[in-house]
C-alpha cells in the first residue's frame, strides 16, 4: 500500500485555503472570481482531451474562454442583477448558433471525425464544467449561503479523501473492487467511505447551525448520502471522459491529483443537486 504524500498535503493545505473564501461573506466576490477561473482552466483542459496535440491560437484560446465561462458569467450576472431569464436563453442560443456557424464554416469534408471532435468539445465546453459552475455560483444568493457552501465543499472533500484512505487501506486488502470498467481502481469500501463521510457531516451540522441551515439531523442525513452519491457520479463521469479518450490525468497542474477538473469533478456535478435542495427548503 502506498499513500500518495502529494495528494494527502494538497488536501491539508487546499482544503482551508477554499473553505476561507466561502465562510467569510466579505470574500464572496473573490470567491466567484476563483470558481470563474477554475472553470475556465478546467476548459481548457476538455479542450485538450479533446484534441491533445492541437496549435493553440489566440482566437481559439479566447473561444475556450468564452465557451467555459459563458454560464458562470451569466451567474454573476444574474446575482447581482435583476435581468430577466429571458435574455439568458437568448445568449444561450446566440452561442450555440456561434458553434455550429463556424463548425459549418470550418468543415473539410476529408476531416469528418476531426471536425466531430471539434464540435463536440465545443459544446462540452459549454456544459460541462460551465453549467455545472453556474449553480455553484448562484448558490451564494441564497441566505446564509456561506455556511451551506462550507459545509457542502467540506462533505465533498472529506468524501474524496476518505475514499482514497480507505480504499488504499481496505479496499486492495480486502480486494472488493466496484468492478467498474470505466474506474477499475473504484473499491466498494473508498465508494462506502465517501457516502459516510458526507452523510456524517451533514447529520452533524444542523446540531451547531439548526436556525441557519434550516433542516435537521434526520434531513441532513438524507442530504448527505445524495451529495455524496452524486460526488461520486462527477468522479465517475470525469473517469468516462478520459477513459474514453485514453487519458489518465486532465492535465498536471496540481501536485497528487492531476488538473483541475480531477479536483473539480465531484464539485461540479454535486454544486446543481446543492441548489435544487436549497431551493426546496
Amino acid at each position: 500500500m502506498k499513500i500518495n504524500s502529494n495528494r494527502i498535503f494538497t488536501f491539508v493545505v487546499g482544503l482551508p485555503l477554499v473553505l476561507c473564501l466561502v465562510l467569510f461573506p466579505q470574500l464572496r466576490s473573490l470567491f466567484i472570481l476563483v470558481v470563474v477561473i477554475t472553470t475556465i482552466f478546467a476548459g481548457f483542459e476538455v479542450k485538450a482531451l479533446f484534441n491533445p496535440i492541437a496549435r493553440s491560437y489566440f482566437l481559439k484560446n479566447l473561444e475556450t474562454i468564452f465557451l467555459s465561462s459563458f454560464f458562470p458569467i451569466t451567474a454573476v450576472i444574474s446575482v447581482y442583477s435583476d435581468i430577466e431569464q429571458p435574455v439568458y436563453l437568448l445568449l444561450l442560443v446566440l452561442a450555440i448558433i456561434y458553434i455550429f456557424v463556424r463548425s459549418v464554416i470550418f468543415y473539410r469534408k476529408s476531416d469528418g471525425t476531426r471536425a466531430l471532435h471539434s464540435l463536440m468539445s465545443r459544446i462540452l465546453l459549454l456544459i460541462y464544467p460551465g453549467l455545472f459552475s453556474y449553480f455553484l455560483i448562484a448558490i451564494v444568493s441564497f441566505e446564509q449561503a456561506n455556511i451551506h457552501l462550507t459545509l457542502f465543499l467540506t462533505a465533498i472533500y472529506c468524501s474524496d479523501g476518505f475514499a482514497y484512505l480507505i480504499g488504499k487501506v481496505w479496499g486492495k486488502a480486502l480486494n472488493m473492487k466496484l468492478m467498474l470498467q470505466v474506474s477499475p481502481k473504484k473499491t466498494l469500501p473508498g465508494f462506502l467511505a465517501a457516502i459516510f463521510a458526507s452523510t456524517l457531516l451533514y447529520s452533524l451540522a444542523p446540531l451547531l447551525f439548526r436556525e441557519s441551515l434550516g433542516f435537521g439531523s434526520f434531513l441532513g442525513m438524507g442530504i448527505g448520502i445524495i451529495i455524496g452519491m452524486t460526488g461520486i457520479l462527477g468522479d465517475l463521469a470525469e473517469s468516462y471522459l478520459k477513459r474514453m479518450l485514453n487519458k489518465k490525468n486532465s492535465g498536471d497542474i496540481i501536485p497528487g491529483r492531476g488538473g483541475v477538473l480531477d479536483s473539480y469533478d465531484s464539485v461540479c456535478f454535486a454544486a446543481p443537486i446543492l441548489y435544487i435542495i436549497l431551493s426546496l427548503l
